[in-house]
């Protein structure tokens, strides 16, 4: 859920042929959950994320603490090289295809969402991907980094992943500038990073994720220089907006957003039972 949505560009969303743009790629989803059913599962129901890489490697780059000082006085960063070369080729070889991949009927976030991750569902998003994928998904949720994004936010709070999920953003979708929801939980109690693996130029056409100064795509705080091994990482609770305009023609973005948060003392209770 997402709030302070532009109303004026809510009007222009609900215009008929926004929605006849919505209604052919609803079909072509249920064109891929056909082929979905029908493809064989890659990665096994026996595959699970502590069997996939371990503690020793490393997964994430050295640039990502080079950016926590910018992170602690704007409240956002952006990182380049995020991933290792070892982990990043993994993750776009192993990127799933867009069967596995579908588009709500959402005006406001038009773009489509695949395989994911939360506490609660554990690995039910994940089933039936290439076994590549799990290594981005698995340094997300490796203890090593979940510290080193404590250390990166310096708020001394102890904080957990709480969910990962891939977007797959290609012509004519977009995503209307707001604040989410969790923003009401106060300063950097949940900080998001929007990893950008593979995308076109230049990547504000593209689907790239950026920071507006309002809820309208007129006043730009900052739009990331490159889709590919990126990642933006932005506290919540920051006085400005996210989104991307209508991405072109033949334009795409792939990138994977992950949500880290304060551990509460139920939360903490719970992991020591």
């Amino acid at each position: 859920m997402a709030l302070l949505y532009n109303d004026s560009l809510v009007k222009q969303l609900k215009r008929p042929w926004n929605w006849a743009g919505i209604s052919r790629h609803l079909f072509r989803d249920s064109i891929n959950n056909f082929r979905r059913r029908r493809r064989p599962n890659r990665a096994g129901s026996h595959v699970r994320f502590d069997h996939v890489i371990t503690e020793t490697l490393q997964c994430i780059g050295a640039n990502f603490e080079t950016q926590a000082s910018h992170f602690q006085e704007h409240g956002w960063a952006y990182v380049e090289d995020f991933f290792t070369p070892r982990i990043y080729e993994n993750v776009l070889v192993g990127w799933p295809s867009l069967a596995f991949f579908e588009l709500k009927p959402d005006l406001a976030k038009s773009f489509d969402r695949g395989p994911n991750w939360t506490l609660e569902s554990d690995r039910a998003g994940m089933m039936g991907i290439d076994p590549c994928f799990y290594y981005g998904f698995q340094s997300l949720l490796m203890e090593g980094f979940v510290k080193r994004v404590a250390d990166f936010v310096g708020d001394q709070q102890r904080r957990q992943l709480s969910s990962l999920a891939s977007a797959w953003a290609r012509g004519g979708h977009h995503l209307l500038p707001h604040v989410d929801n969790a923003s009401k939980r106060g300063k950097s109690a949940v900080v998001n990073f929007v990893i950008f693996v593979d995308g076109t130029f230049p990547p504000l056409a593209s689907g790239g994720t950026s920071l507006f100064r309002t809820n309208t795509y007129k006043e730009p705080l900052f739009v990331p220089k490159s889709l590919q091994n990126t990642a933006l990482v932005y506290d919540t609770s920051a006085n400005y907006f996210h989104g991307f305009p209508k991405v072109a023609f033949r334009k795409y973005s792939k990138r994977i957003i992950a949500q880290y948060s304060t551990v509460d003392d139920k939360v903490l209770r719970q992991s020591s039972s």
